[in-house]
């Protein structure tokens, strides 16, 4: 399942946590805990200290889900993937 997580994220699908519960097919907390889990294990990166600046007045900026990138480590798993 985090495979397919760092999949979406790859393909460049929007990454907020409702829509990949959905295309996932499992809950919002499960996703958020995979997207904490891949940053600790050094797959992902989570970008929202990089915002655009109409964020700024975001609520949720500091917990967004949105912005995702797969680091080098992240990437060499998804080339490992089998297609």
């Amino acid at each position: 399942m985090l495979k397919r997580v760092l999949a979406e994220i790859a393909r460049g699908n929007q990454t907020d946590v409702t829509r990949l519960a959905k295309r996932l097919g499992t809950s919002k907390a499960l996703v958020r805990q995979m997207l904490q889990t891949l940053e600790q294990m050094g797959y992902l990166r989570h970008l929202a200290n990089v915002c655009p600046p109409s964020c700024k007045q975001c609520p949720v900026r500091h917990r967004c889900s949105a912005l995702w990138q797969l680091t080098p480590r992240g990437r060499q798993v998804i080339e490992e993937v089998p297609r």
